[in-house]
């Protein structure tokens, strides 16, 4: 998380500055890019109390959603409007169900007595990666195109959930699917 969170808190400043610079981009479109993420957010949220994804393909979904949020960004930029629209809608329904999961999911595996510790250190992780990728992408949207700089976090969050979730998948997949790991099906 703190990869992927970081990486997305840093593409902030560069898609206010495109909206703002880029030919034919306003600052109001920009809003309503915030607005239509926030939807899909909204709309994910409320459908993910009503649909229930069974244990075993909770990691899987995860994964996907990981996944496809990196390739939905490394595209961003370079769609018209419409499909940007689509694309931060698209991502926030996504992000807000992996969200849910993730957290629950971590909530559950945790001791009671360890989570306060646990979701503190993540949030300084999370901080942390955001402040490091923050300053990367400025430094790069010195001296990259913003579209490309997307591109580049985009690719590199798509390569990290490879490495740190996919290469270490049996015990992430613990996270997800406690009782299916344990052996005692669900």
């Amino acid at each position: 998380m703190a990869v992927s969170n970081g990486v997305t808190c840093a593409y902030s400043p560069l898609l206010i500055a495109f909206f703002r610079t880029f030919p034919g981009f306003t600052a109001a479109m920009y809003a309503a890019f915030s607005v239509v993420e926030f939807i899909g957010r909204s709309i994910g949220s409320a459908l993910q109390y009503r649909i229930k994804i069974p244990d075993k393909k909770k990691f899987g979904f995860a994964f996907f959603v990981y996944q496809t949020y990196s390739a939905m960004d490394m595209c961003l930029l370079w769609l018209p409007y419409p499909l940007m629209l689509l694309n931060r809608g698209i991502c926030g329904f996504l992000g807000s169900n992996s969200a849910i999961i993730r957290d629950a999911a971590v909530q559950r595996y945790i001791p009671e007595r360890l989570r306060s510790r646990v979701n503190a250190f993540q949030g300084v992780l999370v901080t942390a990666g955001c402040s490091a990728f923050s300053l990367v992408m400025g430094f790069l949207g010195e001296i990259l195109d913003y579209r490309l700089c997307i591109t580049i976090g985009g690719t590199f969050t798509l390569l990290a959930g490879f490495v740190l979730i996919l290469v270490r998948q049996k015990e992430v997949r613990r996270l997800y699917e406690p009782d299916i790991s344990e052996g005692t099906g669900n």
